[in-house]
Formats: C-alpha cells, structure tokens, sequence
C-alpha cells in the first residue's frame, strides 16, 4: 500500500486512509482522550505496533508479565493453595503482596515463559476459590540484540 510520507523521528512516515463507522470513530476518540493520547495517529500506531508484538510472541512464545489478583486471605486453604502454585511454577521472577482492606489482599506476580505456561498458570490462580479477580499484562520478550 502507498501513501503520503514524510520523515519522522521513527524513520519515513506513510500517510493513509482508513474507513470506520462513525460510533467505533467516537468510541476510539473518547478512549485516547481518557488514556491520554493528544492524536490518533499516535494511538493509532501504538495500537498497530501492540498487535505486531502479540502475534511475534505467538510465534515465539516468550513472555515477560504480570498476573495481578485480588483474593480473600481470610481462608487458610486459598493462601496454601497460591502458596503451592508459587512453588510449583519456576518463572515467577518476582511477588508483591498487600492487604486491599480486612478482608483482601492484592498480589502481583512478575513472571516469565511461554505462553501456553502462562494461561496454565492463570488458569490455576483464577480456580483457586476465594480469587476474586486476575487480570494480566503480557509483553514480548526479546532476544539480546533484537529489535
């Protein structure tokens, strides 16, 4: 595809058209501003660049990243059964852990390894009853000298 450019800070940049309905257009508006974003076309490539990092890491398969839960620590069996899933999975590279209020606590797991061994382990956390909530972040890892 061939477009309008003009050199950029990242190299020549492409000017091109995109067709979208009018409500994802305001939706896409709405979100960039609450995130941040002053142009489009800024959020627009990171967004592109987020999707060429995913498939790059199912092609690879190697990940750095955070599980983040919320649990109820007032069981002893949930905190022995999130103890066990530590040990047992040898990519947690680093934990945090903290009281939410009396009843809560929020752990955050800084993990590393192929994706189908993140899923498992996120599996197995989410399972776990008393787990409130799992949210992940994954990035791709890279190899030394890779772009």
């Amino acid at each position: 595809m061939k477009g309008m450019t003009k050199e950029g800070d990242m190299g020549k940049l492409v000017r091109f058209g995109v067709s979208l309905p009018e409500e994802l257009v305001e939706e896409f508006d709405r979100t960039i501003r609450e995130v941040g974003y002053f142009s489009r076309s800024r959020a627009i490539g990171d967004a592109i660049h987020t999707l060429i990092l995913e498939q790059a890491c199912k092609k690879n398969g190697e990940l750095i990243a955070t599980i983040s839960f919320i649990y109820n620590h007032g069981s002893k069996q949930v905190t022995d059964s999130l103890t066990k899933l530590r040990h047992k999975y040898k990519g947690i590279l680093s934990a945090i852990q903290t009281h939410v209020n009396k009843d809560e606590c929020v752990e955050v797991l800084i993990v590393e390894g192929k994706q189908t061994e993140l899923r498992r382990l996120v599996g197995e956390i989410t399972a776990v009853r008393g787990v409130i909530s799992c949210r992940v972040s994954a990035l791709c890892k890279r190899k030394r000298g890779e772009k």
